[in-house]
């Protein structure tokens, strides 16, 4: 039996879910039983905690929920973060995106955290702290893995994701109105959308081992000053983690949900404090504000929200012609396709349509 057969053949033996949130570090600040509490007290019901096997070995912790609707959900902490664990090795994030493949995930909700680095000085505009933000595009800076090695979703196959609107325009709309009801203007003042302004979600190379350096800070936004001459809507860098895998959601067929709370100005910006600064508050918001009124604007949201059919995630998503099936070397003995696999099935089947 070969590896990919070994890896399509896995049983898998978690929940099935509508929804999934990877919401990180806004609730690093609580620990994973807290938040847990407090989803349930929104009416969610736990199901299960458990972590899942998977071809690229544990998953992190999942936990099932029922909510208040009925609907099924899973919150990954954190990412899907395992503490000691390197967030850019081989494993990170398939093992998680394995299991929200297998669970039949259709949304995926993600809520992180930026510096701002804008460099427009009117505080009626500008990106601050204590606004959220719903991102119009990322920045790759680091290597996203988006691929399921072994599986039908290996390399080229079955679709490729195009990422004009890189995040779910309905749903991002709709998390800004919740946001703007429940959390604006106390904790949050103020949000800003893609309508508005378009930012651009740096991911650090570091994956949080360092923050940006004086000169990624400085080019990064001298650039979009530069280009939002050329543009009916200003251009702004922000720093941070985009916290998930855009490429393998849209591959997959997800929906992503991003947004962002604005915690600091990016350190060397003119506005931040000392870094002991941008850390004291970066810490605040984490340990006290943020936690728990993000479970209260994330639990009615996952449990009321409608899978969209009015977005632009599924016309991004192409699927690839099956003849390219036969110019690349098979996962066979002898490099020709042979029974066994899904990829087999898709080769044989348009065979047999073409013949």
């Amino acid at each position: 039996m070969t590896t990919k057969q070994q890896f399509e053949l896995m049983p898998y033996n978690g929940p099935q879910a509508d929804v999934a949130s990877l919401t990180g570090s806004i609730l690093i600040g609580a620990p994973i039983s807290k938040t847990v509490e407090r989803f349930q007290e929104h009416g969610w019901r736990l199901l299960s905690q458990s972590r899942i096997p998977t071809p690229y070995g544990l998953s992190p912790l999942v936990h099932f929920f029922e909510t208040p609707s009925g609907r099924t959900a899973i919150w990954i902490p954190f990412y899907g973060h395992v503490l000691g664990r390197d967030r850019q090795n081989e494993v990170y994030p398939r093992d998680v995106f394995w299991v929200l493949w297998k669970a039949g995930v259709k949304v995926l909700v993600c809520g992180s955290v930026h510096g701002s680095s804008d460099w427009r000085t009117d505080p009626n505009v500008r990106i601050s702290p204590w606004d959220a933000v719903i991102p119009w595009s990322p920045w790759r800076q680091y290597p996203l893995h988006g691929d399921l090695p072994g599986t039908i979703y290996g390399g080229l196959y079955p679709n490729l994701a195009l990422m004009g609107d890189t995040y779910c325009t309905v749903l991002g709309e709709e998390i800004a109105r919740r946001i703007e009801a429940q959390l604006i203007p106390r904790p949050l003042r103020r949000v800003h959308r893609p309508s508005d302004v378009h930012t651009v979600v740096i991911c650090p190379v570091g994956a949080g081992m360092s923050w940006e350096t004086a000169a990624e800070i400085e080019i990064w936004r001298l650039q979009c000053q530069v280009l939002s001459q050329y543009s009916d809507v200003p251009l702004v860098p922000l720093f941070g983690g985009a916290g998930i895998d855009p490429v393998l959601a849209r591959k997959l067929g997800m929906h992503t949900v991003l947004y962002h709370v604005c915690t600091d100005y990016s350190e060397g910006t003119p506005e931040a404090t000392t870094a002991d600064g941008v850390v004291a508050h970066i810490d605040r918001l984490y340990l006290t504000d943020l936690p728990p009124v993000i479970v209260d604007l994330e639990a009615p949201f996952i449990d009321q929200l409608r899978v969209p059919t009015d977005c632009t995630c599924d016309v991004h998503l192409r699927e690839r012609p099956r003849q390219y099936l036969e110019g690349m070397t098979w996962d066979t003995p002898d490099g020709l396709p042979g029974p066994g696999g899904v990829y087999y099935e898709l080769w044989r089947e348009w065979k047999e349509s073409s013949s």
